[in-house]
């Protein structure tokens, strides 16, 4: 197993998944992670680095290798699972807000799905308003 990284020119999310699909097509691939902000691709599997290069560049990236080094089996599947499964982020004060919005919703309206027509008459069938008798 290998771990290749290449640097390219990732400026946008459409140049990164241009280069995704591009790389993805090479056999031997467990995992992929593409950075936008450092402008890197990290590649872990079975493959030849200057095939992903070659595949980069057929594509109009630019693709320089950083570094290839070999990985364990066990190494490479923490590896893998720490890309697959990046740490879980904090949310933001906009999601924060954004949650309690929802809780609130979310509240209200079953506090008041019991009362959705306060105009509503309600009958019983046992007793029926109109009672008409013909003697």
């Amino acid at each position: 197993m290998k771990k290749v990284v290449v640097k390219s020119n990732f400026h946008d999310q459409k140049s990164k998944k241009k280069a995704m699909k591009a790389v993805s097509s090479i056999t031997g691939i467990d995992s992929m992670l593409a950075d936008v902000d450092e402008g890197k691709l990290t590649i872990i599997g079975n493959i030849d680095p200057v095939s992903v290069a070659k595949k980069l560049r057929a594509k109009k990236l630019p693709a320089d290798i950083v570094s290839v080094s070999l990985v364990e089996e066990e190494h490479a599947e923490e590896a893998t699972k720490e890309i697959d499964n990046p740490p879980p982020s904090q949310p933001s004060e906009g999601e924060k807000s954004v949650e309690k919005l929802k809780e609130h919703i979310s509240i209200f309206l079953q506090n008041n799905y019991e009362n959705r027509n306060p105009f509503a008459e309600l009958h019983s069938v046992e007793e029926p308003l109109n009672l008409c008798l013909i003697s």
